[in-house]
């Protein structure tokens, strides 16, 4: 993979595009398991 070791030599952006990766796909679940509940009420 060449984006990832791009982004593992240049370790800042590295860091804080994982970081921001982490947090979007954490809120996704969290979004679709409300959107789910919602849904069924």
């Amino acid at each position: 993979m060449i984006l990832k070791k791009f982004l593992w030599n240049n370790s800042l952006f590295g860091k804080s595009f994982a970081v921001v990766f982490i947090f979007y796909s954490s809120y996704r679940t969290l979004f679709s398991k409300f959107e789910s509940t919602f849904l069924c009420l």
